[in-house]
């Protein structure tokens, strides 16, 4: 029974069934729509489109960018930006909301209520605050640092969230059938729980057990 323990997250029910669609089907309708104006400016910057100048195709605006030395460093500023935002906000957002599914005391329960609103809260206005944090009230130099704590400060809030609900969502029983088989804490939130986490959430194909070499660690 142990051995062929999967990660499941929602029942094989009617209920599930559509749960996922819908979820499937908003999420896919969100990423079209973030798509939007990313497809509108590239027509636009090759000569297609309504809003693109009279003219034939051409790339003219690329060969621009990648012969500026300026636009070249802020390409590279954006993706060094980018790359420590991720490596930094995925660990703490992770072991937030791992912290966040396994500690029910009253004292989390303000990080809970913050990691809402910052998700629900618009990120123009989040913007705002932060600028108005480091320029006005820490008066801190508004370099790279100070950017990569508001980058980091906007994707925390989502990883948390992710991870939390996946957690939660996961039978407890397999946590208890990891400490029977020996595992610690670390071995158990390593080789079960990310193990589970990781799988996308209307996964209907057979995965291998997480408890398949729990024992041995």
């Amino acid at each position: 029974m142990i051995a062929t323990a999967r990660c499941r997250t929602l029942r094989q029910s009617g209920t599930g069934s559509l749960g996922r669609r819908i979820l499937a089907a908003v999420t896919w309708i969100y990423i079209a729509w973030s798509l939007v104006p990313v497809v509108l400016a590239f027509a636009a910057s090759v000569g297609v489109g309504p809003s693109a100048e009279s003219g034939p195709l051409g790339f003219d605006a690329y060969r621009f960018a990648l012969s500026n030395s300026g636009v070249l460093t802020t390409f590279r500023h954006s993706v060094l930006l980018a790359t420590a935002t991720v490596c930094i906000a995925l660990p703490l957002g992770a072991g937030l909301g791992l912290a966040l599914s396994h500690v029910a005391r009253r004292a989390w329960q303000p990080v809970r209520a913050s990691l809402l609103i910052l998700v629900a809260l618009p990120h123009t206005a989040l913007a705002v605050a932060v600028f108005y944090l480091f320029a006005f009230v820490i008066r801190a130099h508004l370099g790279s640092v100070a950017q990569s704590v508001a980058h980091v400060t906007v994707a925390l809030p989502f990883v948390s969230l992710i991870v939390w609900t996946r957690v939660v969502l996961l039978d407890a029983s397999y946590e208890e059938q990891a400490a029977d088989l020996g595992a610690s804490p670390l071995s158990t939130i390593r080789r079960v729980l990310l193990h589970c986490v990781r799988r996308p959430w209307s996964s209907r194909r057979p995965s291998r057990s997480p408890f398949r070499s729990t024992k041995s660690h």
